[in-house]
């Protein structure tokens, strides 16, 4: 944004060329509260066996109102009668982009780590090479395990 103040001209407060530029106004932006909201979404049963990768274990949309909001993390926690520690090898979050519930071509994977104990807390640190900027609208997501 540029303003250009001229004695004389139309930003001066006073009209006249008279070598002094009265200017009471400023420069001022807009600010937008952000609010992101959370779904979850529905993934179907599945019986799963060692050596299987990208299963979907969690499927949700986050609604945004601005496309200014920043992601650097998310926190899962682990429960259910498998081993998380011995079992899952690897724990990613992808951006769903095509919304279809499963990992394909154009989805992205924005994190990935894994569990250090069974029913643990994971804080997945994001991959990418700063902070993941959630869009504006609706965008989907999945939580995998490879197996």
């Amino acid at each position: 944004m540029q303003l250009t103040l001229s004695d004389g001209g139309p930003n001066d407060a006073d009209g006249q060329a008279n070598r002094t530029i009265s200017d009471p106004g400023g420069v001022a932006m807009r600010s937008v509260i952000a609010t992101i909201s959370l779904s979850a979404l529905s993934l179907p049963d599945v019986n799963v066996t060692a050596g299987q990768t990208d299963v979907p274990m969690l499927r949700f949309r986050l609604t945004s109102n601005t496309g200014s909001t920043r992601l650097n993390s998310i926190t899962l926690r682990a429960s259910g009668t498998g081993n998380d520690a011995a079992d899952v090898s690897s724990v990613k979050l992808w951006a769903d982009v095509d919304g279809d519930g499963s990992v394909s071509s154009g989805d992205v994977e924005i994190g990935t780590g894994g569990y250090s104990s069974d029913n643990g807390v994971l804080q997945l640190s994001l991959n990418t090479a700063s902070d993941f900027d959630i869009p504006s609208g609706d965008s989907d997501y999945l939580v995998t395990y490879d197996f």
